[in-house]
């Protein structure tokens, strides 16, 4: 917190040379996190697997030896899955330290993190914090984690309370303060945010977390080309910072520079000493197939990556349809899209990493802004779906995107893509008067400033 990395270093050190022979559970536990803290993962697990034996052993089962041991599995494995690894599965750490202690704060912010990670879960992630803030209002850690929530959903009502409360009780905490900065650019006060990373930086201008942290908000924010500059000054800061260079990836990606995208994702694993990630495994795979795509120029700005082998049939009716949708689009709105590349795919689970980075995307066509991913014509759901329906729907984000600078809500540009629809073809409307109905006499309104993270699940 003080920026002395070295200092802090040389203390985490003279812990790990101590003779772990007569240490307890306990020492061994915060021997642990000094490991950890070094990197030095393996070294930890084994720590604090001795550390559960001396507990176990002793007055019972410790939920923060746990907690410790679940956030390292979390840390080194991530959601890849390894064989005869079900010792090391995190999720069941955690439950068992919630077992033994309901309100344990570790294994609440575990699970939450577990939860965000892999959409797939059947639990909403934001109920973990809210369970660990009902029952300790003033939990740091909760509210740091509540108020980043907050701020990538772009609900900034809540997130101003958040972090009004945080303010309160640590002031000067860098990751309080990296928050307000995040807040700021958000709101547009952008010189008062670079002011306080400055500020940041000159206290320690090794740690690249503040810019980190506000490229990771503007990138769920679907502001990726805002958070290049702020991902790059991570990396600049420290070459070694993995994450930053994952998330640097997942921005050139949604930007159309997949070429360096992919650099950064293999940069980023070399970086990572082992440590997994399910996300940048995936999307790594895709991108490199996606470099064996035939490129086709389309008029306009517009450009095509599809297999080669759907050449004939794809550049005979996607490069038209597409032109005309902009064409179209554009004089309704007054506004023309600069440079798109519109990525097309023949199977599912490559349209689903490629979009989400996971398989199992239960969607036809995502827009990033100057990047669309959709399904191909010839795909293995041919005829299930109408791939015109789909890419006039996707075009039409391009458009309002682009026109708000990716600053639209989502639940109104899926509105508006919706009704634009209908506009186009009148057999696409789509019947959801029922829904609508059902869903008002249930009591089941999503409010308006619930809309958007219920769009994003």
């Amino acid at each position: 917190e003080l920026g002395d990395r070295q200092a802090a270093r040389d203390a985490f050190q003279a812990v790990v040379f101590l003779g772990a022979e007569r240490m307890d559970w306990r020492q061994l536990l915060y021997r642990a996190k000094c490991e950890r803290a070094l990197g030095q993962l393996e070294a930890a697990s084994k720590t604090l697997v001795a550390a559960d034996a001396l507990a176990t052993a002793g007055s019972g089962v410790e939920p923060d030896v746990l907690v410790e041991l679940a956030d390292i599995y979390f840390e080194a494995d991530g959601e890849v899955a390894k064989a005869g690894s079900s010792s090391r599965l995190p999720s069941a750490l955690y439950r068992e330290a919630l077992e033994l202690h309901s309100t344990h704060a570790g294994a609440l912010l575990g699970q939450y993190e577990l939860h965000k990670l892999n959409w797939r879960r059947n639990r909403s992630a934001r109920s973990f914090l809210e369970e660990l803030l009902n029952a300790t209002p003033e939990s740091l850690d909760g509210l740091l984690a509540l108020t980043h929530s907050h701020l990538e959903q772009g609900e900034l009502v809540a997130a101003r309370k958040r972090l009004a409360k945080l303010e309160q009780l640590a002031p000067e905490r860098r990751d309080v303060r990296a928050l307000r900065a995040g807040l700021l650019y958000i709101e547009d006060k952008q010189d008062r945010a670079n002011s306080i990373l400055a500020d940041l930086a000159e206290s320690a201008n090794w740690d690249s977390s503040p810019e980190r942290r506000l490229g990771k908000i503007l990138v769920a924010l679907y502001r990726f080309a805002d958070a290049l500059s702020f991902l790059e000054a991570a990396v600049q800061r420290d070459p070694s910072d993995w994450r930053a260079l994952s998330l640097l990836g997942e921005a050139l990606a949604n930007t159309g520079d997949e070429k360096r995208a992919l650099a950064m994702l293999v940069r980023s694993e070399d970086l990572a000493e082992g440590r997994q990630d399910a996300w940048r495994n995936n999307m790594k795979l895709v991108l490199r197939r996606i470099e064996g795509f035939a490129n086709v120029t389309g008029a306009g700005e517009l450009s095509y990556v599809w297999p080669k082998e759907g050449t004939a049939v794809l550049e005979r009716v996607l490069p038209a349809f597409y032109a005309e949708s902009r064409e179209a689009l554009s004089a309704r709105y007054g506004y023309t899209p600069g440079p798109t590349l519109i990525e097309v795919f023949d199977r599912h689970r490559d349209f689903s990493v490629r979009s989400t980075g996971f398989e199992g995307f239960p969607a036809l066509g995502v827009c990033f802004g100057p990047v669309v991913t959709a399904l191909s014509p010839n795909c293995e759901m041919r005829g299930q779906f109408s791939w015109a329906e789909t890419s006039y729907h996707e075009f039409s984000h391009v458009i309002h995107l682009g026109l708000t600078h990716n600053r639209c809500p989502r639940w109104i540009t899926e509105g508006l893509a919706t009704w634009e629809e209908e506009q186009r073809d009148r057999s696409w409307v789509r019947p959801l008067r029922r829904e609508l109905v059902d869903s008002f006499a249930s009591n089941r309104i999503i409010g308006v400033r619930d809309l958007n993270r219920a769009f994003s699940g």
